[in-house]
């Protein structure tokens, strides 16, 4: 087992992803690392969402649209047009 000065020079950033599926059991082991990890006064802000196939791309657009929305609280003329994003992206999920 690696200790935490061997894991923290180890780790290293990756921005160049395949088209490979994740297994189920893999992608349990990444959420349950997710959740446990700790925050900042034990709040616990995670949200995480897993698409595959042909809600990967609504899903996508759903997330873009709620990072829009949340930017667009600050600055309200860009709401209805989020708003509509969102709907539309939420259609799609459904339908897949």
């Amino acid at each position: 087992m690696l200790t935490l000065d061997e894991a923290v020079r180890a780790r290293h950033s990756v921005r160049n992803f395949s088209n490979k599926p994740v297994d189920a059991a893999m992608l349990r082991k990444i959420l349950d690392a997710g959740r446990l990890a700790p925050s900042a006064k034990n709040r616990q802000p995670w949200r995480f969402t897993v698409a595959t196939d042909a809600q990967r791309e609504a899903a996508a657009d759903l997330l873009a649209a709620q990072a829009g929305k949340e930017r667009a609280a600050r600055s309200t003329a860009n709401e209805s047009v989020t708003m509509d994003r969102m709907l539309e992206a939420t259609k799609r999920i459904k339908a897949a």
